[in-house]
C-alpha cells in the first residue's frame, strides 16, 4: 500500500449524528393502575376532572400510545368513563380552557377488580407559554406552525404521535409573528417543532423557554433529489432520503428537525424547510432488495434559495451473504459485519469521498440470531470484516500488516475479529462467506498453596487475551483464555499482599494446568519536586510494561498507577521483579475537564525507561525534578519485606468499589487521611484540616490499589491539636462523585487485600438561613460525626421520632452501619455566606444523621440536626426528661437565626 493511500485512509473522519439535548424539567405526574378482570369485558375506569372551584365540565380527555386510542369529554359533573381492552400502558392527556394541561400514565393489569376511579386536578393557568418568531430584519413571521412534540413527565419525556391532533399542542403565529400555547407552561416542554413558509424547520427545546422566546427564523430552501443507478442511469424507487445541516460558526441556537422521505417510482424525493445559510448533506439510504451502497451529496450555500435540483448516483453492487459461526456451536448473533473497498479498487476514491462529504461513520450490519448478515460489496478488491465482542482476532487478522490493521480499525472503530478479502468481477456474482470465530483454548495456571491462600487476591495481566489488561482473581488457580494456535504469551501474576509475583511465558500448546512459582517482588520510591524543590502533589505515576494492547497507542500496558502525596512522594511496595518497566509522571490539567472519559493532560514526563527491579530490592530515586532532561540514576538497596503487625499499617490496601447494584465505580478517589481530634468547640473546629498521606483511584472495573508507606505510622502518632489533649486518628477514605464518601478506620484494616466496598448514592442538602438582623456574615460548619444507617433502620428511627421520642432514645439501640467524619469526607470545613443566601452541600451520604452549626458575626449560634432524607421538618425532645426541643430537618432546610443563643461548646 502506498504511503499516500494510507494517509488518505486516515483522512476519513466519521461523525455520529447527535440528537438535541432535552432539559430535564419536572411535570406533575402520578401513576394510576386500572385492573382488568379475567372476563373478556373491557376494564372500566371512572374518572373525574376537578379544579379548586369544583368539577371541570367539557374537559378534553385523550388516550394515546403510538396513535390515538380514545378521545372524549367530561360531563357536567366533570366525570368521564374509559373502556380499555388491552394490558398495555396508555398515556392520558387532559386539557380544559384556562387550565394547565395534565399528562399521566395509566397502567392496565390483568386480574382483580374490574373498575377503578381516578381523580385529576387541574390548576389555573396564569402565564401561558408564548413568544415571537421574527426574520433577520426583525419583522414578524406570520403563518409559522408550532407543534408540541414532547412534554416532560416525572423526569421522563413523553412523545406525542405526529398524527395526534390536540388543539392545546399546536398553534400558529399571527401577523406580528406572535404565538401562544393554551394550557402549556414552559416547565412542561421538552420539544416543539417549528415549520412554515420560507423558514427553516427547527426544534425548540426546553432551554429556549427559560426566558421570553424570540426565535430568529432562518430563511429556508428545498432540495429535490433524483436518485439513479450510476451504471444504467435508471431511477431507484423506495430510497430513504434524509438531510443534515452542516454546522457553521454562524449557526443559530436552535436544532434542526430531521426529515425522512422516500423516493417515488421516478426516483425522486423532496426535502423542504432546510436552512438556507448552511451547507446541507443529503443522504440516500437503500432500502429495497437491490444492492446499492449508501451515497451522500453536499449542497453548498451558494446554490441559493428556493428549490435546488440534485442528482445522486448510487453505486450498484453485489450481495455478500455472511455467516458467522462460533467454533463448537450453531451460530453467533452478537457480531457486526462491515464491507469497504480497498485502495486498489477503482471505486475506492468515490466511496471515500462520499463518506468525507457526508461526515458519516461506517456502520456495520448486525447478524441475526442465526449468525447471518447480508452486506453490499462492489466489484473489485475489497474486504469484509467481522467484529464480535469477546472474541479475539483469528489467524487471518493476525496476519494483517500493521498498516492494514490500523486502516481497518479506523473504519470500524473497533478491534477486528475476522477479515476476508473479496474481489467480485461483475454484478452477477453473489458472495457466500463463512466466518469461524473461536474464543481459543483456556489453560489453567496454578500457584503453590503455600504462597497464595484460597482467599487471596491475585492481579493477573493478559489472562483473558494477549491484549487484555489487568484482571483480579481470588485464590491460587485461574484460567488464561483465548489462546490461538501457535500463540506465545507472557502472563504477569502479582500478589501485592504477599509481595510476590512473576512473569511466565506460556505457549498455546502447553499442557494444562501450568504450575508457576511466585518470586519476591521489589519496591520503588521517589520524591518528585519542581525546579524550586517544591513537592509536586497529585501527579499520576504510571508503571507500564511493553505489550501490544489496543488501549495504549504507544505499545505499553499500564500495570499500576499511584498518585504523589502532599510531599510529592510515591512509594510502591510490590513490583514484579525481572520485568522492564517504563515509569511516567503525568500532570493532569487543573480544570479537570473530561474528554473521551479521561482528564486532560498538561504534561507527561518519563521518569525511567527499561527499569528492571531485582527481587527484594528497593529502587530509590530520591528527590527528582519533574521535567528534567536527563534521566535520574536510582540507588539500589536491599529492601526488607514489610509484614503487617498489630497496630501497624499494612503495606497495601486493595479491593473493588461497586455501587448499590454491584456495578463497578470508575475513578473513585481512595486516600489515606489523618486528622486531629475535634476540640468540641464548633467554631474552633472549623480551622482544622485533614492531611492526605496517600492517594489512588479505581480503574475501569472498580479495582484499586493504595500502597502505604510503613513510615506513615510515625506521622500519625501525636498528630492533633496540642492544646486539646486529643490524639490524631486516621482512616482510608473513599469518595466518588454523586455517592458521597465512605471511611474505614485504619484500626479495622485487619484484612486490607481484597476489600469489597459498596457505595450508595448521596444526597444534596440545601436551604437558606434567614435573619431579621440584616445581611451579616454567617458561617456554617458540620458537627464532629455523621451516623449512617440502613434503609430499614432509618425508617424505624423516623417513626420513633414521630411518636414523640427523642433522638437519643430513638438511636440508643440501633447501631449505624458507619460513622463518618465530615472533615475527612471532602465536605467543606466551613461555609461562609450572608443571611438569606442559599447554600447547597453535595456528597452527603443517604440516611445520615448529623449536626449543622450556624454562627453569625455577633456570636449568635444555632445547632440543628439534619437527616439526609426528604421528609417534613419536626421538633424533637433533646432527652426524655427535658422540656427543651430541637429542630429536626430533612434535605431541604429553612433555618432562622432569630431564636439563636450564645452557646459555649456545642457537641
Amino acid at each position: 500500500m502506498s504511503k499516500s493511500l494510507f494517509v488518505f485512509w486516515f483522512a476519513i473522519v466519521f461523525l455520529s449524528l447527535q440528537s438535541s439535548y432535552i432539559a430535564n424539567h419536572l411535570l406533575a405526574f402520578q401513576t394510576v393502575e386500572l385492573v382488568q378482570s379475567e372476563s373478556e369485558s373491557p376494564a372500566l375506569a371512572y374518572g373525574e376532572v376537578v379544579s379548586e372551584n369544583g368539577p371541570v365540565a367539557d374537559a378534553q380527555v385523550v388516550l394515546f400510545r403510538d396513535k390515538l386510542v380514545q378521545e372524549l369529554k367530561t360531563n357536567a359533573a366533570g366525570k368521564f368513563e374509559l373502556g380499555l381492552d388491552t394490558g398495555e400502558n396508555v398515556n392520558i392527556f387532559v386539557s380544559a380552557e384556562g387550565m394547565i394541561s395534565h399528562v399521566q400514565l395509566t397502567a392496565l393489569k390483568q386480574g382483580g377488580a374490574q373498575q377503578d376511579r381516578l381523580k385529576i386536578t387541574l390548576a389555573k393557568q396564569t402565564a401561558p407559554l408564548g413568544g415571537r418568531i421574527i426574520d433577520y430584519q426583525g419583522m414578524g413571521v406570520s403563518g409559522a406552525k408550532l407543534q408540541v412534540s414532547s412534554l416532560v413527565c416525572d423526569g421522563q419525556t413523553v412523545t406525542f404521535p405526529t398524527n395526534l391532533a390536540i388543539d392545546n399542542l399546536k398553534t400558529t403565529t399571527d401577523e406580528n409573528g406572535a404565538f401562544q400555547f393554551s394550557g402549556i407552561e414552559s416547565s412542561m416542554v421538552a420539544a416543539i417543532n417549528v415549520s412554515g413558509p420560507d423558514i427553516a424547520t427547527a426544534t425548540l427545546t426546553a432551554d429556549s423557554f427559560a426566558k421570553e422566546i424570540v426565535l430568529v427564523a432562518q430563511p429556508s430552501r428545498s432540495i429535490k433529489c433524483r436518485v439513479i443507478d450510476r451504471l444504467t442511469r435508471a431511477p431507484i424507487a423506495n430510497v430513504m432520503g434524509s438531510a443534515t445541516p452542516t454546522p457553521t460558526m454562524f449557526q443559530l441556537v436552535q436544532s434542526f428537525n430531521p426529515q425522512i422521505v422516500y423516493s417515488d417510482e421516478n426516483g425522486v424525493f423532496e426535502l423542504s424547510g432546510l436552512p438556507a445559510f448552511q451547507p446541507i448533506t443529503v443522504t440516500a439510504h437503500p432500502t429495497g432488495d437491490e444492492p446499492f451502497l449508501r451515497s451522500t451529496k453536499q449542497i453548498a450555500v451558494e446554490n441559493g434559495f428556493g428549490v435546488v435540483d440534485v442528482e445522486i448516483q448510487m453505486e450498484p453492487g453485489v450481495w455478500a451473504n455472511c455467516k458467522v459461526k462460533e467454533f463448537g456451536s450453531d451460530g453467533l448473533a452478537a457480531a457486526q459485519v462491515y464491507y469497504f473497498p480497498t485502495p486498489e479498487n477503482e471505486n475506492f476514491q468515490s466511496f471515500a469521498e462520499s463518506f468525507l462529504e457526508g461526515g458519516q461513520r461506517l456502520t456495520g450490519i448486525a447478524t441475526n440470531p442465526q449468525g447471518t448478515a447480508r452486506v453490499v460489496a462492489i466489484p473489485g478488491p475489497g474486504a469484509i470484516a467481522v467484529v464480535a465482542a469477546g472474541f479475539p482476532a483469528n489467524e487471518g487478522v493476525n496476519k494483517l500488516t500493521d498498516q492494514q490493521r490500523a486502516m481497518f480499525a479506523q473504519i470500524t472503530q473497533q478491534e477486528l475479529t475476522a477479515v476476508e478479502f473479496v474481489d467480485p468481477k461483475d454484478l452477477d456474482e453473489q458472495i457466500e462467506l463463512d466466518f469461524l470465530v473461536s474464543k481459543g483454548r483456556a489453560i489453567e495456571i496454578v500457584v503453590p498453596a503455600d504462597q497464595v491462600s484460597a482467599t487471596d487476591h491475585l492481579v493477573v495481566h493478559r489472562a483473558k487475551s494477549k491484549t487484555s489488561m489487568s484482571d483480579h482473581v481470588i485464590g491460587a488457580k485461574f484460567n488464561a483464555e483465548q489462546f490461538q494456535p501457535g500463540e506465545v504469551r507472557t502472563v504477569l501474576i502479582h500478589s501485592p499482599r504477599n509481595q510476590l509475583g512473576t512473569a511466565v511465558e506460556i505457549k498455546a500448546e502447553a499442557e494444562s494446568p501450568v504450575a508457576v512459582e511466585l518470586r519476591p517482588t521489589g519496591s520503588f520510591s521517589a520524591q518528585i519536586v519542581d525546579a524550586d524543590g517544591q513537592p509536586q502533589q497529585g501527579l499520576v505515576v504510571k508503571f507500564s510494561v511493553a505489550g501490544n494492547s489496543s488501549d495504549t497507542s504507544d505499545g505499553f500496558d499500564v500495570m499500576q498507577q499511584v498518585i504523589t502525596d502532599a510531599n510529592g512522594r510515591v512509594n510502591v511496595q510490590s513490583l514484579i521483579a525481572a520485568v522492564q518497566y517504563r515509569i511516567e509522571a503525568v500532570r493532569l490539567s487543573q480544570n479537570r475537564q473530561m474528554m473521551d472519559g479521561a482528564p486532560e493532560v498538561d504534561s507527561r514526563w518519563v521518569v525511567a525507561k527499561d527499569l528492571e527491579i531485582n527481587e527484594s530490592e528497593l529502587v530509590d530515586f530520591g528527590a527528582i525534578q519533574f521535567g528534567a532532561k536527563e534521566l535520574a540514576k536510582p540507588e539500589r538497596l536491599a529492601s526488607k519485606q514489610v509484614v503487617a503487625k498489630e497496630n501497624s499499617l499494612p503495606s497495601l490496601v486493595s479491593g473493588k468499589i461497586v455501587d448499590a447494584d454491584g456495578n463497578p465505580i470508575v475513578d473513585a478517589k481512595i486516600s489515606f487521611n489523618t486528622w486531629p481530634k475535634r476540640t468540641g468547640d464548633a467554631l474552633e473546629d472549623t480551622k482544622l484540616e485533614p492531611m492526605v498521606l496517600a492517594q489512588s483511584g479505581s480503574d475501569s472495573e472498580g479495582y484499586f490499589q493504595l500502597p502505604l508507606d510503613e513510615k506513615l505510622e510515625k506521622k500519625i502518632v501525636g498528630f492533633g491539636e496540642p492544646d486539646s489533649g486529643g490524639s490524631g486518628h486516621s482512616a482510608i477514605v473513599v469518595m466518588s462523585d454523586k455517592r458521597g464518601s465512605i471511611q474505614i478506620s485504619t484500626a479495622d484494616l485487619t484484612d486490607s487485600s481484597g476489600m469489597d466496598i459498596q457505595m450508595k448514592r448521596d444526597k444534596i442538602v440545601r436551604g437558606k438561613v434567614t435573619s431579621s438582623r440584616g445581611q451579616q456574615k454567617l458561617t456554617l460548619a458540620f458537627g464532629q460525626k455523621m451516623d449512617v444507617y440502613g434503609d430499614a433502620e432509618i425508617r424505624k428511627i423516623l417513626g420513633t421520632l414521630g411518636d414523640g421520642k427523642s433522638l437519643e432514645l430513638a438511636t440508643k439501640e440501633i447501631e449505624p452501619v458507619a460513622t463518618l467524619d465530615p472533615l475527612a469526607g471532602g465536605l467543606p470545613l466551613a461555609t461562609e455566606l450572608a443571611a438569606n443566601d442559599p447554600f447547597r452541600f453535595r456528597g452527603i451520604p443517604i440516611n445520615a444523621i448529623f449536626k449543622l452549626h450556624v454562627f453569625d458575626d455577633s456570636g449568635l449560634q444555632k445547632t440543628i440536626t439534619v437527616v439526609s432524607r426528604p421528609h417534613a421538618a419536626m421538633e424533637i425532645k433533646l432527652s426524655e426528661d427535658s422540656t427543651d426541643t430541637q429542630e429536626f430537618h430533612g434535605s431541604r432546610i429553612n433555618l432562622s437565626l432569630d431564636k439563636a443563643t450564645v452557646a459555649e461548646s456545642p457537641q
